[in-house]
C-alpha cells in the first residue's frame, strides 16, 4: 500500500489469454490497478466490482492503470470481454 492509502496491483496480459497473476487480494478501500499487455493480442479486461470498471481496448505493449473503490468484501470476477470464453478470467477478493 502506498504512503497515500491507495492499494496498488500490477497484472501482465499476454498472447497465451491469461492474466498474471489470475487472483489478486486486497482489503476494502481504493485500489489502483496497472494493466500491462506484454504480448500483441488485443485484450479489454473488465472489473465486476459494483462501480464497473475496465481497461477499454488494451493493444500489443499497451499499459492502463485503472483506479477503483470497493467496500464490500467478496469475490469479483475481471474477464476480458474479448477472450473470456476462452478462459481468460482474473479474480479480485476482497477481504
Amino acid at each position: 500500500m502506498g504512503a497515500d492509502g491507495v492499494q496498488r496491483i500490477e497484472i501482465t496480459v499476454d498472447d497465451k489469454l491469461r492474466l498474471t497473476p489470475e487472483v489478486v487480494s486486497a482489503r476494502p478501500g481504493r485500489v489502483e490497478f496497472t494493466f500491462r499487455n506484454v504480448g500483441l493480442t488485443p485484450h479489454d479486461i473488465a472489473l465486476r466490482v459494483p462501480s464497473a470498471a475496465g481497461t477499454g481496448n488494451l493493444n500489443g505493449a499497451d499499459t492502463r492503470t485503472v483506479m477503483i473503490e470497493v467496500t464490500e468484501p467478496g469475490t469479483y470476477p475481471m474477464p476480458c470481454l474479448y477472450h473470456g470464453t476462452s478462459g481468460m478470467r482474473g479474480t479480485l477478493h476482497i477481504r
